[in-house]
């Protein structure tokens, strides 16, 4: 609706767009900081300046095809001195994310209405590469918060321990924050539950935040020392590298209580000669059982070495390797390994069709589809995108368990190129 809003304003102004800015008009644009690291926040502010009140009219949103911009506010009119006379000027302020290094212009402003136009100057900006390696996070601020939710004690194995670790960066948009890390100590499994991405403007500022609800499940018992992970970041206020910590804990982990039932024995005196079996008997009956155990002990090697070597479970036993791979990939965040893992389903499913995911494409739901089409993305995309691999476990492992026959591909089905 906004859109076609601004689109009708747009056409109704044409004959304005023609002329040169409205006498009493000045359109004034200016950006902070004007060095900015890339994917840093970046504040645009355009003002108005006015001798007189106008009829409504609408700031259209600068195209920048390197940096993502969005619409944050817009002021009220207010009275200012300005070169000795009283001017009213009004303020529109925008989000800039430059994604790329180097210099970027930003188009001259505009305003539009009915019968009134205005036009700035563009604007030019020198935006810094990322001054480290890894995920590139440049923020204000950072901090982690870890809120557990745990059983009374003691802890045995088996005991789900659940903590919710989130993190807020202030100058950061949520989806710009990575997969929290998950421990990886052992006789400990850990996995994800739930992932919430947002941001919100709090006095004024931008803080981008990511909440992961993670389970911890101990595997062995003995104490579990759980270690303190790091997240790496930028903090663009000192210039300097800084790490946000998510605290460590420590557990003492029981073994799990074990029922044995003992079977019941009596002591077995020397019977009387007379009672006692032949022990001819007894051998020759202990060399049949054990011929015949032999017997089928053969027979069902021979079996399973014919089961094993058949295209069938060799097929079966691949596929099941591979979504193994694909869930702990997902698990701990790693595209790379997710990418792989798929890319050997695939080659195990459809033999012969190439390598690569086209297959799969052809075969999944939309749903599913983007997020292949998001984990190349993140991969091979020009700037590093985050990814998440709860959702793609979600949307992606019920859609594998589905596939039962091949599929036929669509002419000149795929992937679209990532740089076109």
């Amino acid at each position: 609706m906004v859109r076609w809003l601004v689109l009708l304003l747009a056409v109704q102004a044409l004959p304005a767009l023609a002329q040169d800015t409205t006498p009493g008009l000045t359109l004034e644009m200016e950006a902070s900081p004007r060095a900015p690291w890339v994917q840093q926040e970046t504040r645009l502010t355009v003002r108005l300046y006015r001798r007189s009140s106008l009829e409504a009219g609408v700031f259209l949103t600068p195209e920048i095809p390197d940096a993502v911009i969005e619409p944050l506010s817009e002021t009220e009119p207010r009275e200012v001195e300005r070169n000795g006379e009283t001017l009213q000027v009004i303020e529109k302020r925008y989000l800039l994310f430059p994604q790329r290094s180097g210099a970027l212009e930003i188009p001259a402003p505009v305003f539009s209405g009915r019968s009134v136009y205005a036009r700035g100057k563009a604007l030019g900006l020198e935006v810094r590469p990322a001054a480290a390696e890894g995920w590139w996070l440049p923020a204000r601020s950072i901090d982690v918060a870890v809120d557990w939710r745990l059983p009374d004690p003691p802890y045995p194995v088996g005991t789900p321990l659940e903590r919710t670790v989130t993190v807020r960066a202030e100058g950061l948009t949520g989806s710009q924050l990575p997969p929290l890390p998950l421990p990886l100590e052992q006789g400990l499994e850990a996995q994800r539950q739930a992932v919430e991405v947002g941001q919100e403007l709090v006095e004024g500022r931008l803080v981008g935040f990511r909440k992961e609800r993670q389970v911890l499940i101990p595997t062995a018992a003995g104490p579990l020392a759980l270690a303190p992970a790091l997240i790496p970041w930028w903090d663009t206020k000192s210039n300097a590298p800084r790490q946000a910590s998510l605290e460590g804990r420590t557990f003492s982990i029981e073994a799990n209580p074990v029922v044995t039932k003992a079977q019941p024995t009596r002591a077995i005196g020397d019977a009387p000669a007379a009672s006692r079996p032949d022990q001819g008997n007894r051998r020759l009956a202990a060399l049949l059982l054990a011929a015949a155990v032999m017997g089928s002990a053969g027979l069902l090697l021979w079996l399973s070495g014919r089961l094993i070597r058949s295209p069938g479970w060799q097929k079966r036993v691949g596929l099941g390797r591979a979504t193994r791979r694909l869930k702990a990939a997902c698990r701990s965040g790693d595209p790379a390994g997710a990418r792989h893992a798929l890319v050997a389903w695939c080659a195990v499913r459809w033999p012969g069709q190439g390598p690569g995911l086209r297959p799969l494409l052809a075969a999944v739901s939309d749903d599913a589809a983007d997020q292949l089409r998001h984990l190349e993305r993140a991969l091979y995309g020009r700037e590093p995108a985050a990814w998440d691999g709860v959702a793609m476990a979600r949307s992606l492992l019920p859609a594998l368990t589905r596939l039962r026959k091949e599929p036929t591909l669509p002419r000149g089905g795929g992937l679209p190129p990532l740089q076109p």
